[in-house]
């Protein structure tokens, strides 16, 4: 009761109607409910903040404003050639008083639509307050018009602002790549990239979009939009949903360009890539050969940041085999770095990862793989987990070999390590039997002295 509008709402309510059994029906009555308008642009405003397409909604609103404010211009010209009387001057139209309510209606709209957008070509008033009327009229049609280009020109800079920016950035890569005398391939292949970018809407900067939202806000959206495709990864299913989202929060979207390399043979393999969207093909050493085809969905580089077979964190597993792009390719890259950051506070799924991971290799060593293999087979290997950039035989048994040879030089060295103890366990048990003979020595020499005294005190 407090508050200004239970006041307002409480005029609303008055029984106005009442007063129609003593004047009988007038509309005028009515008119108080208009005081509660103040509810409607507050919904607009509360409608253009959630909607998800406001342009379209601020568009909408406009023609309605439009609509009825003709609406009530039409309503007020009627009023006042009806008391001036139908057909009586050129200002009111002839037939008026015989037409229909919607022909009225009509041409009460069209002659304020004809005012109000400062068209002219109105009958001429004849009256002093025809002439204050129509006077009136053309000045909120000035004020409507200017009015209604401010809002339509907010709205079109409001639609082509992005496009605006994403052509400023265009211009800037074309300006920068002939003042440096760019290829003209290298050149179409970037114009192409960033045609890509703007046919799938992918040129705005999504970082730069949730910057101004809280942390806890960028992670709930972080994990709505990507956590179903960390549960599509093999490795990490079954695992505890904590650790799944702390992976999503660390996850780097990536788009590769067609032919483009995301990693090639011989390189150390220190990212996990997740396939999105696209379609990306393990290539032999000559580029021609195609080994598997991987599809969103696919997943490859988890053992080399597992560690699986290197010395250090830091290190990581030489890839295979070459991964390339076929066509235009949205991928999730996951670091070493950040898997172990998240693996420090997840010991249980640390443990579980990595017997995976052994059974993964153990599967590679018992695979038939051959070089030759066919692309039919390497998709279906990849199909039931394999990872195409460990997928040859001999390069699994060189990493097994490692392996033996790391654990026989652990052995050797602790076998050195073992003899140096007992060397130094067996000389600090000399050292104590000398120390110990010295003190029984001086023992003995000091009891002899004490005996000699005492019997030369006796003779």
């Amino acid at each position: 009761m407090n508050s200004t509008t239970f006041y307002i709402d409480c005029l609303c309510l008055l029984p106005l109607d009442f007063l129609y059994l003593s004047i009988g029906f007038n509309s005028i009555l009515r008119s108080f409910r208009l005081v509660k308008i103040y509810r409607f642009w507050a919904f607009m405003d509360r409608t253009e903040r959630h909607t998800n397409y406001p342009n379209l909604f601020r568009s909408t609103s406009l023609i309605h404003y439009l609509l009825v404010i003709f609406h009530w211009n039409g309503c007020l010209y009627h009023i006042i050639y009806k008391n001036n009387g139908f057909g009586s001057k050129n200002w009111v139209f002839n037939d008026s008083e015989t037409a229909d309510v919607v022909k009225q209606y009509l041409q009460s709209y069209y002659w304020c639509t004809l005012a109000l957008t400062t068209i002219g070509d109105l009958p001429r008033p004849r009256s002093k307050g025809e002439y204050l009327f129509v006077i009136a009229q053309l000045l909120f049609g000035l004020l409507l018009f200017a009015t209604v280009l401010g809002h339509v020109a907010n709205i079109v800079t409001s639609v082509s602002a992005a496009r605006k920016e994403f052509q400023a950035k265009l211009d800037g890569v074309k300006t920068y790549m002939r003042m440096r005398r760019v290829p003209n391939h290298l050149q179409v292949k970037v114009i192409k990239w960033f045609d890509y970018l703007w046919l799938t809407q992918k040129c705005s900067d999504e970082e730069k979009a949730v910057s101004c939202l809280p942390d806890k806000l960028k992670a709930e959206i972080a994990i709505n939009v990507h956590l179903d495709t960390l549960r599509r990864v093999e490795i990490f299913q079954n695992t505890e949903a904590g650790f799944l989202c702390e992976l999503v929060l660390r996850l780097r979207p990536v788009l590769f360009s067609p032919g483009d390399y995301i990693c090639r043979k011989g390189e150390v393999g220190k990212e996990m890539y997740i396939v999105n969207r696209g379609r990306l093909q393990v290539v032999a050493d000559n580029g021609k050969t195609v080994l598997a085809t991987l599809k969103a969905g696919s997943y490859f580089g988890e053992i080399s940041i597992l560690n699986m077979g290197t010395a250090g964190k830091e290190c990581g597993n030489r890839r295979t085999a070459s991964v390339r792009s076929v066509g235009y390719s949205d991928l999730f890259v996951l670091s070493k770095k950040d898997m172990w950051d998240v693996l420090k506070e997840y010991p249980a799924a640390r443990v579980r990862l990595e017997a995976i991971a052994v059974k993964r290799l153990e599967k590679y060593k018992r695979a038939p793989l051959e070089k030759g293999m066919t692309c039919n087979s390497m998709t279906q290997l990849m199909s039931e987990g394999a990872t195409p950039l460990l997928g040859t035989h001999e390069a699994l048994l060189a990493e097994i070999k490692r392996l033996r040879e790391r654990l026989i030089s652990l052995e050797t060295e602790n076998a050195a390590m073992s003899v140096k103890l007992n060397q130094q366990q067996w000389e600090v048990e000399h050292r104590l039997a000398e120390i110990e003979m010295q003190i029984c020595g001086a023992s003995s020499t000091s009891s002899i002295e004490d005996n000699e005294r005492n019997r030369e005190s006796i003779i």
